[in-house]
């Protein structure tokens, strides 16, 4: 009888790790897309989806977890449904260097980032 409640236990606090561990990854995708977007001026959601594909695909190069730094969601509004996505400060910052840098304020915010960390 012991046993069977040690198993119990242990497959219960499995599940609730498992769960906390999710919750504390999503509490770090504080970020979304649609704010970068706003914040660049990008005229296309295209655009910012590119981006987002070139910086998972640095994770996935690297053989990291995307998914503690990207996360699709949909969003519901004036009755439409449209993608956007959540994302960490790294998940952000390699959106944002990822960016086309033809456009003029993505290329004064990558120069921002690069002076910002030269200082350091």
């Amino acid at each position: 009888m012991t046993t069977t409640l040690v198993t119990f236990w242990e497959l219960e606090e499995n599940q609730f790790l498992a769960r906390l561990r999710q919750g504390i990854e999503e509490s770090q995708l504080i970020y979304t897309a649609s704010q970068l977007k706003e914040v660049l001026q990008l005229e296309s959601q295209e655009e910012i989806h590119r981006a987002i594909q070139k910086a998972i695909n640095i994770f996935n190069t690297l053989n990291f977890n995307s998914k503690k730094h990207f996360k699709q969601v949909y969003c519901a509004q004036n009755n439409t449904i449209s993608i956007d996505w959540k994302l960490s400060r790294l998940g952000y910052l390699l959106v944002l260097i990822n960016c086309d840098s033809e456009h003029p304020l993505v290329a004064k915010a990558q120069m921002e980032l690069i002076r910002f960390k030269m200082e350091q």
